[in-house]
């Protein structure tokens, strides 16, 4: 008889295999956690720990270059999903809540439905990997309307839409990562926080650049460039301690070199 995995086991292995991801030179075992997640998901789970292990498990197999697989398991989840009511922490790596968790901090089926897939770039681009693009657009576009937009998920939509930019660029659907970006925008603004608007504003340029990369226009990727350099200067001002800014800077690099934009 094969004993049950308990929480703790699974998130001690969650815990070594996302060190790995992120540790290279070191392979992470997408193939040992994806059949440890799929064993944990065989038997009696919460509805809380069922959605978190089908989410990882759907990232795990699109991490591994598996996409025909994250896009089964992402189908098993919204199968499973009618009548639940899971809630999972807003914080990665998502574990289910303490009772006492205020829901301010948690997701509910409505947020989990649209964080899965807007997990990664990786997992938002499994559908069009296997042809099925448009699904996914129909997919993203439905969860997003499904959520009701309040303060508290404000984030979350808006760097669930730059996801969708991503999954968007990367098929050469460039009007609607155009419409996406302007769509984040748009969220932004809803803010109501000079400051929180001002620490979202160079991810929607960023997401600008990428675009004009991928379609080669140079001259429009140099201008953003100059313009992300402009916010984050002002935010490295006002939050000299953000560490976020320093990798931003970094993130930038490529573009300058590519577009040929002297950075200095």
């Amino acid at each position: 008889m094969v004993t049950p995995l308990d929480v703790a086991s699974v998130r001690e292995e969650f815990e070594r295999w996302a060190r790995q991801e992120n540790n290279e030179p070191l392979e992470p075992d997408f193939s040992g956690f994806a059949g440890l997640l799929t064993r944990y998901l065989s038997q009696p789970l919460s509805d809380s720990e069922a959605a978190w292990a089908y989410k990882h498990l759907a990232n795990v197999f699109a991490c591994g270059g598996e996409p025909a697989e994250a896009v089964r398991v992402h189908e098993a989840f919204e199968q499973w999903l009618p009548g639940k009511s899971p809630r999972l922490s807003l914080v990665p790596p998502y574990y289910y809540p303490a009772a006492d968790q205020p829901p301010t901090e948690t997701m509910g089926p409505d947020e989990i439905r649209l964080q899965f897939l807007s997990q990664s770039v990786q997992f938002a681009t499994s559908y069009g990997a296997v042809g099925r693009y448009k699904e996914y657009v129909a997919k993203a576009e439905s969860a997003l309307a499904a959520l009701a937009p309040t303060r508290d998920n404000l984030k979350q939509r808006f760097f669930a839409v730059l996801i969708f930019v991503d999954a968007a660029r990367l098929a050469d659907d460039f009007d609607r990562a155009e419409r996406g970006i302007l769509q984040a925008m748009a969220i932004a603004g809803q803010v109501g926080d000079a400051a929180m608007a001002a620490e979202l504003r160079p991810f929607t340029v960023l997401s600008e650049i990428q675009l004009a990369r991928r379609q080669e226009d140079r001259a429009r990727c140099r201008q953003k460039l100059q313009h992300a350099l402009l916010l984050i200067e002002e935010l490295e001002k006002t939050q000299p301690s953000n560490q976020e800014w320093r990798w931003f800077r970094d993130a930038l690099v490529d573009y300058f070199t590519w577009s040929g934009t002297d950075y200095s």
